[in-house]
């Protein structure tokens, strides 16, 4: 089942709480109460406007990123070429 209902949220700060029973059209309470407990701030409308606006970023895949490897040369890995002589075998005397 889903349920959604209309809030108005109250203009002066504080921490307000409610708690909602369903019940059937003769008036018998059914199921667990369901609480709302919202706190307002001052500047909570900028706050919520800020968390929604990210709302969608919820569990989607962070986008890549490229971070700089210090141990990487600036080179191309093809331009390298790696000496084969072994240490002490190629020194003139």
């Amino acid at each position: 089942m889903h349920l959604s209902i209309n809030m108005t949220g109250p203009s002066v700060p504080g921490i307000y709480q409610s708690k909602w029973r369903l019940c059937t059209p003769k008036g018998d309470y059914f199921g667990d109460p369901m609480w709302a407990i919202v706190t307002v701030v001052e500047e909570g409308t900028i706050a919520l406007t800020q968390q929604l606006s990210h709302f969608n970023e919820l569990g989607a895949t962070p986008p890549p990123t490229v971070t700089h490897n210090p141990f990487l040369s600036h080179r191309s890995h093809t331009d390298h070429k790696q000496d084969t002589t072994p240490p002490g075998n190629g020194d003139p005397k």
